[in-house]
């Protein structure tokens, strides 16, 4: 723990149109907290009779702050409260610009208008007549007149998109500069981060909240994606960095690890039974078992589970192939009629979901560690640990547990300043729990049910 009668860095004040207005000089108490490829969130309490009280209550007012000369969070002020006396305080409440992300709808096809125009004509590629849909083998492939033969509904990556960095941008430019024009710049692509198409993690795409497209494929390989907009800059810049490892283990004798707690959880999924496209007697059914055994073996345990998988790859049928009892979706890949590439694709995206579905039943180890700064362990600046960081914590056994610097809390108010660092997530934490659920839910919502 930190503790001194100041706070170490300066909080600035903006307009909507991002125009400096002046800075915040003694804030009365600061409390929230940075966290990790997520929200960061802060409340600040200031003087109700201090001068920028116009400016900080005003629609889109914005903040940046900056700690150990280094940027440490910007974003927009969300709501105020405060007291009707000029001796009283105003609680500004703000979130950081990480909301963009939760406030944008990732579309099949970003560059296209939201509804069709034009209704579609054989062998001819009209964007007007496919609206949230893409042709991806092109005219000759659009069937019948006023039908979606050949059109599919989810977003194809341009086949330049290779590496995690280039998806991150390439989803996030397309949605949020070139299609919202929102006042964001996209950092050079430097190409960091994995092979993310070669290793089929790409994620699928169909009306989802972009956070959580973003989400999937920083979960590949463990970058830290920014949206930060740098002090009298006047836009908000998206980058990505690589988190750092830090070898030496922390420890409780050493001062640094100051409370926490860990847990484990058997799996809650072994094997996934998917429910494909089609309704009653059509639906196509998949087992899915891949890595089954050895976690059954490994566990003395079966847990089967039921997975919604309507949302997989569309059905493309050939030209003639009417919309009745012929297009029977648990047929698709016995039909020699399909090309094989065809299902190829359809299978890996059941597959998918399979791999899904047991990921999130996996067996679980949860750490959750407090973290007090130092001389030698500090957050932040130019030297100090940064969010998403690797390190390794030594229980009271000497257990070694290893994980990232997911949050970090500041606690500013009496002339008191408190810095906590905290390591992992408990994994049986009812609210992520809670969480995880209404995005499988969401999730479900967008499928097509009756993909026939």
């Amino acid at each position: 723990m930190t503790v001194i009668t100041y706070f170490p860095g300066s909080i600035d004040v903006y307009d909507k149109n991002f125009m400096w207005i002046g800075r915040i000089g003694n804030p009365i108490s600061i409390r929230g907290s940075v966290v990790f490829n997520g929200l960061s969130t802060f409340t600040v309490e200031v003087s109700a009779n201090d001068r920028l009280v116009p400016d900080v209550i005003a629609h889109g007012a914005r903040i940046t702050m900056i700690y150990k000369d280094a940027q440490l969070f910007s974003g927009m002020i969300t709501g105020v409260t405060g007291s009707l006396l000029s001796s009283g305080s105003i609680f500004l409440e703000m979130q950081s610009d990480w909301r963009i992300l939760q406030n944008t709808v990732a579309l099949v096809r970003p560059a296209n208008q939201i509804e069709a125009t034009a209704i579609s004509v054989k062998n001819n590629d009209n964007p007007a007549a496919q609206a949230q849909a893409w042709l991806p083998g092109g005219a000759s492939t659009q069937g019948t007149s006023g039908t979606t033969i050949g059109q599919v509904g989810y977003y194809q990556w341009d086949a330049g998109v290779v590496y995690s960095e280039t998806a991150l941008k390439t989803i996030i430019g397309e949605n949020v500069i070139d299609r919202l024009a929102r006042p964001v710049t996209l950092a050079t692509d430097l190409e960091r981060g994995g092979d993310i198409k070669t290793a089929g993690k790409l994620p699928l795409i169909r009306m989802n909240k972009l956070e959580d497209v973003c989400l999937e494929i920083l979960s590949f390989d463990g970058l830290g994606l920014t949206l930060t907009q740098a002090t009298q800059d006047d836009t908000i810049t998206v980058d990505v960095y690589e988190p750092e490892v830090w070898d030496m283990p922390l420890t409780v004798n050493s001062g640094v690890i100051v409370g926490g707690s860990w847990s484990i959880q058997s799996p809650t999924a072994t094997r996934a039974i998917l429910g494909g496209p089609g309704d009653l007697a059509d639906r196509h059914f998949v087992n899915y078992t891949t890595g089954s055994s050895t976690i059954e073996n490994e566990w003395g345990d079966l847990v089967e589970i039921f997975r919604d998988a309507t949302s997989s790859a569309d059905l493309i049928y050939p030209e003639g192939v009417a919309f009745d009892e012929t297009r029977v979706p648990k047929y698709y890949e016995l039909r020699s009629d399909i090309p094989t590439n065809q299902k190829t694709t359809y299978r890996n995206s059941l597959n998918a979901s399979g791999k899904r579905a047991l990921d999130d039943g996996a067996a679980k180890f949860g750490i959750t560690a407090e973290l007090a700064e130092t001389e030698t362990f500090t957050f932040g600046g130019t030297t100090g640990v940064q969010l998403g960081d690797q390190v390794t914590v030594e229980g009271l056994s000497g257990t070694l547990y290893t994980d990232v610097i997911t949050e970090c809390q500041f606690n500013f108010g009496n002339k008191k300043f408190q810095v906590t660092p905290i390591v992992g997530k408990r994994v049986d934490d009812p609210n992520v729990q809670i969480a995880n659920a209404i995005t499988n839910l969401a999730n479900s919502q967008r499928r097509i049910s009756t993909d026939r």
